[in-house]
């Protein structure tokens, strides 16, 4: 058991450690926490040139977004347009089919019409 003497000397060095500690918090919260005009101005620039990147990256983004669907409706008309050579390319080919089998026809028919005659 702790005599009165004892227990106020342990009771003082706990409280004098305690306002120790708390003065070593103190400073420190008042060393992180202490804010500069300068620091102030640089904070203040930095926001401005984030406000400006954020516009320029959104003016960018639009940018893109109206190319893209320039390029869409591009690929959109050129595919049409494929598609109407090959349909017409089709048709020229089934003509040539036609008129190659004709010519044969008509080959074969001449070619009966020598031999009556």
């Amino acid at each position: 058991m702790l005599t009165g003497t004892e227990l106020g000397v342990a009771i003082a060095a706990v409280l004098l450690g305690a306002v120790g500690l708390g003065a070593l918090l103190h400073w420190l919260w008042s060393r992180m926490g202490r804010v500069t005009p300068r620091d102030r101005a640089l904070v203040t620039e930095l926001i401005e040139d984030l406000h400006q990147t954020e516009s320029r990256r959104e003016a960018v983004e639009q940018v893109i977004h109206e190319i893209e669907q320039k390029h869409a409706r591009r690929e959109e008309h050129l595919e049409s347009e494929l598609a109407e050579a090959r349909s017409d390319l089709e048709t020229m080919h089934q003509g040539l089919i036609n008129a190659r089998q004709r010519l044969i026809d008509l080959e074969a028919e001449l070619e009966r019409l020598r031999k009556q005659g």
